[in-house]
Protein backbone atom coordinates (compact mmCIF):
# COMPACT_ATOMS: atom_id res chain seq x y z
CA UNK A 1 0.00 0.00 0.00
CA UNK A 2 2.95 2.43 -0.30
CA UNK A 3 1.75 5.77 -1.39
CA UNK A 4 4.17 8.88 -2.59
CA UNK A 5 4.12 11.93 -0.49
CA UNK A 6 3.39 14.70 -3.09
CA UNK A 7 6.27 17.18 -1.34
CA UNK A 8 8.95 16.62 1.09
CA UNK A 9 11.06 18.82 3.45
CA UNK A 10 13.65 17.00 4.74
CA UNK A 11 13.29 16.77 8.61
CA UNK A 12 15.87 15.01 10.93
CA UNK A 13 14.63 13.91 14.23
CA UNK A 14 17.61 15.79 15.70
CA UNK A 15 16.14 18.89 14.24
CA UNK A 16 12.70 18.64 16.57
CA UNK A 17 15.33 17.69 19.33
CA UNK A 18 16.82 21.02 18.49
CA UNK A 19 13.62 22.61 18.34
CA UNK A 20 12.85 21.48 21.84
CA UNK A 21 16.14 22.75 23.15
CA UNK A 22 15.85 26.29 21.43
CA UNK A 23 12.44 26.43 23.01
CA UNK A 24 13.28 25.76 26.72
CA UNK A 25 16.94 27.92 26.53
CA UNK A 26 17.43 29.67 23.68
CA UNK A 27 20.60 29.93 23.09
CA UNK A 28 21.17 31.95 19.59
CA UNK A 29 19.13 29.70 17.19
CA UNK A 30 17.75 33.51 15.96
CA UNK A 31 20.78 34.52 15.23
CA UNK A 32 22.23 31.92 13.18
CA UNK A 33 18.96 31.95 11.19
CA UNK A 34 19.61 35.65 10.68
CA UNK A 35 23.20 35.16 9.67
CA UNK A 36 22.38 32.68 7.04
CA UNK A 37 19.55 34.20 5.47
CA UNK A 38 22.33 37.20 5.43
CA UNK A 39 25.01 35.06 3.97
CA UNK A 40 22.63 34.15 1.19
CA UNK A 41 19.72 36.69 0.49
CA UNK A 42 21.74 39.22 1.62
CA UNK A 43 19.07 41.94 2.75
CA UNK A 44 19.48 45.33 4.10
CA UNK A 45 16.45 44.73 6.67
CA UNK A 46 15.22 41.01 7.65
CA UNK A 47 12.06 40.69 9.62
CA UNK A 48 11.43 36.99 10.63
CA UNK A 49 7.63 36.14 11.52
CA UNK A 50 5.49 33.07 12.35
CA UNK A 51 4.58 32.13 8.34
CA UNK A 52 5.40 32.61 5.20
CA UNK A 53 1.59 34.52 4.86
CA UNK A 54 2.18 36.46 8.06
CA UNK A 55 5.42 38.11 6.06
CA UNK A 56 3.63 38.66 2.92
CA UNK A 57 0.58 40.94 4.56
CA UNK A 58 3.37 42.77 6.52
CA UNK A 59 5.01 43.16 2.70
CA UNK A 60 1.14 44.62 1.52
CA UNK A 61 0.94 46.75 4.83
CA UNK A 62 4.19 48.06 4.21
CA UNK A 63 3.35 48.97 0.02
CA UNK A 64 0.27 50.80 1.55
CA UNK A 65 1.72 52.38 4.64
CA UNK A 66 3.72 53.84 2.25
CA UNK A 67 1.64 55.18 -0.18
CA UNK A 68 -1.15 56.05 2.10
CA UNK A 69 -3.71 55.67 -0.77
CA UNK A 70 -7.20 56.42 0.10
CA UNK A 71 -8.05 53.02 -1.56
CA UNK A 72 -5.16 51.04 -1.93
CA UNK A 73 -4.84 48.45 -4.37
CA UNK A 74 -2.15 45.41 -4.78
CA UNK A 75 -1.74 43.06 -8.59
CA UNK A 76 -1.78 39.66 -8.04
CA UNK A 77 -1.61 36.79 -10.21
CA UNK A 78 -4.76 35.05 -10.66
CA UNK A 79 -3.57 31.71 -9.80
CA UNK A 80 -1.78 30.77 -6.82
CA UNK A 81 -1.82 29.58 -3.12
CA UNK A 82 -4.89 30.74 -1.40
CA UNK A 83 -3.00 32.48 0.92
CA UNK A 84 -2.27 34.68 -1.53
CA UNK A 85 -6.25 36.05 -1.00
CA UNK A 86 -5.42 35.44 2.99
CA UNK A 87 -2.75 38.13 2.87
CA UNK A 88 -4.63 40.57 1.08
CA UNK A 89 -7.62 40.37 2.93
CA UNK A 90 -5.30 40.80 5.92
CA UNK A 91 -3.71 44.05 4.73
CA UNK A 92 -6.99 45.19 3.79
CA UNK A 93 -6.44 46.33 0.77
CA UNK A 94 -8.29 45.85 -2.89
CA UNK A 95 -6.72 43.10 -5.84
CA UNK A 96 -6.65 43.72 -9.15
CA UNK A 97 -5.73 40.32 -10.78
CA UNK A 98 -3.28 39.63 -13.93
CA UNK A 99 -3.48 36.44 -15.61
CA UNK A 100 -0.81 33.72 -15.56
CA UNK A 101 1.05 32.70 -18.95
CA UNK A 102 0.79 28.47 -19.76
CA UNK A 103 4.31 27.92 -20.34
CA UNK A 104 6.41 29.48 -17.41
CA UNK A 105 3.22 29.89 -15.02
CA UNK A 106 4.65 33.34 -15.11
CA UNK A 107 2.92 36.60 -15.68
CA UNK A 108 0.93 36.85 -19.17
CA UNK A 109 2.69 40.64 -20.02
CA UNK A 110 -0.53 41.69 -21.69
CA UNK A 111 -2.54 41.32 -18.58
CA UNK A 112 0.11 42.36 -16.42
CA UNK A 113 0.33 45.59 -18.15
CA UNK A 114 -3.32 46.08 -18.41
CA UNK A 115 -3.28 45.51 -14.39
CA UNK A 116 -0.65 48.64 -13.99
CA UNK A 117 -3.03 50.88 -16.68
CA UNK A 118 -4.71 51.98 -13.18
CA UNK A 119 -2.54 52.70 -9.81
CA UNK A 120 -1.87 50.47 -7.59
CA UNK A 121 0.76 50.34 -4.50
CA UNK A 122 2.37 47.06 -4.86
CA UNK A 123 2.87 44.42 -7.65
CA UNK A 124 3.17 40.90 -6.31
CA UNK A 125 5.05 38.05 -8.16
CA UNK A 126 5.26 34.71 -7.26
CA UNK A 127 7.71 31.86 -8.34
CA UNK A 128 4.81 29.43 -8.60
CA UNK A 129 6.33 25.78 -7.10
CA UNK A 130 9.78 27.33 -7.63
CA UNK A 131 9.34 28.30 -11.31
CA UNK A 132 11.22 31.59 -11.53
CA UNK A 133 9.24 34.96 -12.78
CA UNK A 134 11.41 37.01 -14.89
CA UNK A 135 11.63 40.09 -12.37
CA UNK A 136 13.75 42.45 -14.67
CA UNK A 137 10.56 42.71 -17.03
CA UNK A 138 7.99 42.96 -14.35
CA UNK A 139 10.05 45.90 -13.05
CA UNK A 140 10.55 47.55 -17.25
CA UNK A 141 6.58 47.42 -16.59
CA UNK A 142 6.39 49.05 -13.63
CA UNK A 143 8.36 51.82 -14.95
CA UNK A 144 5.87 52.77 -17.44
CA UNK A 145 2.98 52.12 -15.17
CA UNK A 146 0.77 54.73 -13.32
CA UNK A 147 2.56 54.53 -10.30
CA UNK A 148 6.40 53.53 -10.96
CA UNK A 149 7.41 53.49 -7.34
CA UNK A 150 4.67 50.99 -6.56
CA UNK A 151 6.96 48.45 -4.67
CA UNK A 152 7.73 44.77 -6.11
CA UNK A 153 6.81 42.52 -3.65
CA UNK A 154 8.63 38.78 -4.64
CA UNK A 155 7.15 35.60 -3.38
CA UNK A 156 9.17 33.26 -2.87
CA UNK A 157 7.63 31.16 -0.68
CA UNK A 158 7.97 27.88 -3.15
CA UNK A 159 11.32 29.50 -4.41
CA UNK A 160 13.88 27.44 -1.66
CA UNK A 161 16.54 26.41 -4.31
CA UNK A 162 15.54 28.85 -7.34
CA UNK A 163 17.82 31.59 -8.80
CA UNK A 164 18.19 33.98 -11.53
CA UNK A 165 21.66 34.26 -12.40
CA UNK A 166 23.48 34.06 -9.63
CA UNK A 167 20.76 35.48 -7.12
CA UNK A 168 18.29 33.40 -5.13
CA UNK A 169 14.63 33.58 -5.56
CA UNK A 170 13.41 36.00 -3.01
CA UNK A 171 16.45 38.28 -3.47
CA UNK A 172 15.21 40.32 -6.44
CA UNK A 173 12.41 42.52 -5.43
CA UNK A 174 12.26 45.43 -3.06
CA UNK A 175 10.72 43.04 -0.67
CA UNK A 176 11.29 39.27 -1.17
CA UNK A 177 9.54 36.57 0.99
CA UNK A 178 10.48 33.50 2.06
CA UNK A 179 8.16 30.35 3.95
CA UNK A 180 9.59 27.46 6.82
CA UNK A 181 6.13 26.19 6.33
CA UNK A 182 6.24 22.15 6.52
CA UNK A 183 5.86 21.50 2.61
CA UNK A 184 8.28 24.51 1.67
CA UNK A 185 11.31 22.92 1.07
CA UNK A 186 13.82 24.16 3.69
CA UNK A 187 11.50 23.65 7.26
CA UNK A 188 10.69 24.51 10.58
CA UNK A 189 7.50 23.50 10.74
CA UNK A 190 6.79 27.14 10.85
CA UNK A 191 8.07 30.43 10.06
CA UNK A 192 8.61 33.06 7.20
CA UNK A 193 10.90 35.92 6.75
CA UNK A 194 10.24 39.14 4.95
CA UNK A 195 13.74 40.62 3.26
CA UNK A 196 13.92 44.43 2.48
CA UNK A 197 16.55 44.14 -0.71
CA UNK A 198 16.22 48.01 -1.47
CA UNK A 199 16.41 51.23 -0.03
CA UNK A 200 12.43 51.59 -1.29
CA UNK A 201 12.16 48.19 0.85
CA UNK A 202 13.78 49.42 3.73
CA UNK A 203 11.89 52.78 3.89
CA UNK A 204 8.89 50.61 3.80
CA UNK A 205 9.13 47.93 6.37
CA UNK A 206 10.02 50.48 8.98
CA UNK A 207 6.79 51.67 8.65
CA UNK A 208 5.64 48.63 9.56
CA UNK A 209 7.66 47.14 12.69
CA UNK A 210 5.10 47.46 15.72
CA UNK A 211 2.23 45.48 13.75
CA UNK A 212 4.87 42.24 14.83
CA UNK A 213 3.33 40.45 17.80
CA UNK A 214 6.00 39.13 20.23
CA UNK A 215 6.23 35.39 19.56
CA UNK A 216 4.43 32.13 20.61
CA UNK A 217 6.03 29.20 22.22
CA UNK A 218 6.11 27.26 19.36
CA UNK A 219 5.57 24.43 21.71
CA UNK A 220 2.21 23.95 20.02
CA UNK A 221 3.66 22.80 16.76
CA UNK A 222 5.67 20.07 17.69
CA UNK A 223 2.86 17.53 17.80
CA UNK A 224 2.97 18.35 14.04
CA UNK A 225 6.52 18.58 13.78
CA UNK A 226 6.56 14.53 14.71
CA UNK A 227 3.64 13.63 12.98
CA UNK A 228 5.36 15.57 10.11
CA UNK A 229 8.69 13.33 11.08
CA UNK A 230 6.84 9.94 11.35
CA UNK A 231 4.65 10.20 8.50
CA UNK A 232 7.20 11.21 5.74
CA UNK A 233 7.66 7.56 4.21
CA UNK A 234 5.70 6.28 1.59
CA UNK A 235 5.24 3.15 3.36
CA UNK A 236 3.34 4.84 5.92
CA UNK A 237 1.81 8.35 4.35
CA UNK A 238 -0.95 5.87 2.61
CA UNK A 239 -2.97 5.40 5.99
CA UNK A 240 -3.21 8.77 6.70
CA UNK A 241 -4.22 9.82 3.43
CA UNK A 242 -7.11 7.35 3.31
CA UNK A 243 -8.32 9.52 5.81
CA UNK A 244 -10.95 12.29 4.45
CA UNK A 245 -10.95 14.59 8.11
CA UNK A 246 -6.97 14.64 7.83
CA UNK A 247 -7.29 16.70 4.66
CA UNK A 248 -4.24 15.41 3.05
CA UNK A 249 -2.94 17.51 -0.24
CA UNK A 250 -5.89 19.66 0.00
CA UNK A 251 -5.67 23.14 -0.05
CA UNK A 252 -7.68 25.39 2.74
CA UNK A 253 -8.58 28.99 2.76
CA UNK A 254 -7.07 30.81 5.84
CA UNK A 255 -8.89 33.57 7.62
CA UNK A 256 -5.91 36.17 8.55
CA UNK A 257 -4.82 36.47 11.86
CA UNK A 258 -2.16 38.59 13.82
CA UNK A 259 1.59 38.37 13.15
CA UNK A 260 3.74 37.21 15.34
CA UNK A 261 7.30 37.02 15.25
CA UNK A 262 9.21 33.48 14.69
CA UNK A 263 9.23 31.20 17.51
CA UNK A 264 12.45 29.82 19.03
CA UNK A 265 11.36 26.44 18.39
CA UNK A 266 10.90 26.91 15.20
CA UNK A 267 14.32 28.78 14.82
CA UNK A 268 15.97 25.76 16.37
CA UNK A 269 14.73 23.17 13.90
CA UNK A 270 15.87 25.70 11.23
CA UNK A 271 19.20 24.91 12.61
CA UNK A 272 19.44 21.29 11.42
CA UNK A 273 17.37 21.46 8.52
CA UNK A 274 18.78 24.51 6.80
CA UNK A 275 21.64 22.33 5.88
CA UNK A 276 20.08 19.12 4.49
CA UNK A 277 17.70 21.24 2.78
CA UNK A 278 20.25 22.46 0.40
CA UNK A 279 21.32 18.80 -0.62
CA UNK A 280 17.19 18.03 -1.30
CA UNK A 281 17.36 20.92 -3.56
CA UNK A 282 19.93 19.50 -5.76
CA UNK A 283 18.21 16.16 -5.39
CA UNK A 284 14.86 17.99 -6.83
CA UNK A 285 17.04 18.75 -9.89
CA UNK A 286 17.89 15.07 -10.53
CA UNK A 287 14.05 13.64 -10.09
CA UNK A 288 12.93 16.55 -12.36
CA UNK A 289 15.52 15.58 -15.26
CA UNK A 290 13.87 12.15 -15.20
CA UNK A 291 10.38 13.40 -15.34
CA UNK A 292 11.60 15.34 -18.62
CA UNK A 293 13.22 12.47 -20.02
CA UNK A 294 10.57 10.19 -19.33
CA UNK A 295 7.27 12.90 -20.76
CA UNK A 296 9.18 13.93 -23.87
CA UNK A 297 7.21 13.84 -26.81
CA UNK A 298 4.21 13.00 -24.31
CA UNK A 299 1.14 14.93 -25.93
CA UNK A 300 -1.57 14.30 -22.43
CA UNK A 301 0.69 16.95 -20.81
CA UNK A 302 2.71 20.22 -21.17
CA UNK A 303 5.70 20.85 -19.15
CA UNK A 304 6.94 23.82 -18.00
CA UNK A 305 9.47 25.94 -19.83
CA UNK A 306 11.90 27.74 -17.13
CA UNK A 307 13.09 31.32 -17.87
CA UNK A 308 17.04 31.84 -19.59
CA UNK A 309 19.86 31.76 -17.09
CA UNK A 310 17.56 30.73 -14.58
CA UNK A 311 17.82 27.83 -11.90
CA UNK A 312 14.04 26.94 -11.06
CA UNK A 313 13.75 25.41 -7.37
CA UNK A 314 11.55 22.61 -8.23
CA UNK A 315 9.61 22.39 -4.97
CA UNK A 316 7.05 20.28 -7.33
CA UNK A 317 6.87 19.49 -11.03
CA UNK A 318 3.49 21.22 -12.62
CA UNK A 319 2.50 19.93 -15.86
CA UNK A 320 -0.67 21.04 -17.89
CA UNK A 321 -2.97 18.14 -18.61
CA UNK A 322 -5.70 17.30 -21.26
CA UNK A 323 -8.77 17.50 -20.96
CA UNK A 324 -9.69 14.07 -21.21
CA UNK A 325 -6.95 12.69 -18.51
CA UNK A 326 -7.29 15.84 -16.47
CA UNK A 327 -10.88 14.62 -15.24
CA UNK A 328 -10.03 11.30 -15.75
CA UNK A 329 -7.07 8.95 -14.95
CA UNK A 330 -4.80 11.69 -13.40
CA UNK A 331 -7.62 11.72 -10.43
CA UNK A 332 -7.28 8.24 -10.38
CA UNK A 333 -6.49 6.45 -7.13
CA UNK A 334 -3.38 5.12 -8.75
CA UNK A 335 -2.16 8.60 -9.53
CA UNK A 336 -2.45 9.94 -6.00
CA UNK A 337 -1.08 6.56 -4.85
CA UNK A 338 2.39 8.10 -6.94
CA UNK A 339 2.31 11.43 -5.52
CA UNK A 340 0.17 12.88 -8.32
CA UNK A 341 -1.92 15.99 -7.39
CA UNK A 342 -4.01 18.12 -8.82
CA UNK A 343 -3.01 22.27 -8.17
CA UNK A 344 -5.24 24.76 -6.14
CA UNK A 345 -8.86 24.18 -7.20
CA UNK A 346 -9.84 27.60 -7.59
CA UNK A 347 -8.58 31.18 -8.74
CA UNK A 348 -8.33 33.43 -6.77
CA UNK A 349 -11.18 35.59 -7.58
CA UNK A 350 -13.56 32.43 -7.10
CA UNK A 351 -12.39 32.03 -3.55
CA UNK A 352 -15.66 33.43 -1.08
CA UNK A 353 -15.22 37.10 -0.40
CA UNK A 354 -12.28 37.57 -2.87
CA UNK A 355 -14.74 39.02 -6.04
CA UNK A 356 -15.90 41.69 -3.28
CA UNK A 357 -12.00 42.68 -2.90
CA UNK A 358 -11.15 42.73 -6.19
CA UNK A 359 -11.42 45.67 -8.63
CA UNK A 360 -10.59 43.44 -11.93
CA UNK A 361 -13.67 43.31 -13.80
CA UNK A 362 -15.42 40.41 -15.14
CA UNK A 363 -15.03 36.44 -14.63
CA UNK A 364 -11.78 34.62 -13.36
CA UNK A 365 -9.29 35.62 -16.13
CA UNK A 366 -8.76 32.82 -18.97
CA UNK A 367 -5.65 30.49 -17.92
CA UNK A 368 -5.86 31.21 -13.89
CA UNK A 369 -9.33 29.92 -14.97
CA UNK A 370 -7.97 26.70 -16.62
CA UNK A 371 -4.87 25.66 -14.32
CA UNK A 372 -7.89 25.24 -11.53
CA UNK A 373 -8.78 22.32 -13.86
CA UNK A 374 -5.92 21.12 -15.81
CA UNK A 375 -2.66 21.94 -13.48
CA UNK A 376 -1.22 18.86 -11.99
CA UNK A 377 2.03 18.96 -9.90
CA UNK A 378 3.98 15.51 -9.84
CA UNK A 379 6.26 14.72 -7.38
CA UNK A 380 9.93 15.98 -7.15
CA UNK A 381 11.98 15.02 -4.04
CA UNK A 382 14.37 12.82 -2.75
CA UNK A 383 11.90 9.56 -2.13
CA UNK A 384 10.47 9.64 -5.27
CA UNK A 385 11.35 6.11 -6.62
CA UNK A 386 11.38 4.14 -10.37
CA UNK A 387 8.01 3.07 -9.36
CA UNK A 388 6.60 6.49 -8.79
CA UNK A 389 7.86 7.23 -12.90
CA UNK A 390 6.45 3.70 -13.94
CA UNK A 391 2.66 4.42 -12.66
CA UNK A 392 2.74 7.75 -13.70
CA UNK A 393 3.20 7.32 -17.41
CA UNK A 394 0.93 4.37 -16.88
CA UNK A 395 -1.81 6.57 -16.03
CA UNK A 396 -1.07 9.08 -18.98
CA UNK A 397 -0.83 5.73 -21.54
Amino acid sequence: MRHQLPVYSPLPFAAIVQGVRSGFSPRGARERLRHRIQELYQPLECILTDSGTGALTLGMLAALETHASSAPVIALPAYGCFDLATALIGAGARGTFYDLERATLGPDWLSLEAALVDRVDAVVVVHQYGLPVDIGRVRELLRASANPRALLVEDAAQGMGGRIGAVPLGALGDLGVLSFGRGKGRTGGQGGALLAMTADGVDAVSRIQDRLQPAQSGFGGLVSLVGQWLLARPSIYGVPARVPALGLGETPFHSPHSIHDLSHVAAGVLDVTWGVSKQEADRRHQVVARWGELLAGQDRVACPTVLRDAQAGWLRFPVIASDDVAEGSLRSVKAKRAGVMPGYPQALLELPGVDQMSVTSGPPIGEAQSFSHRLFTLPTHSLVREEDYRATLEVLA
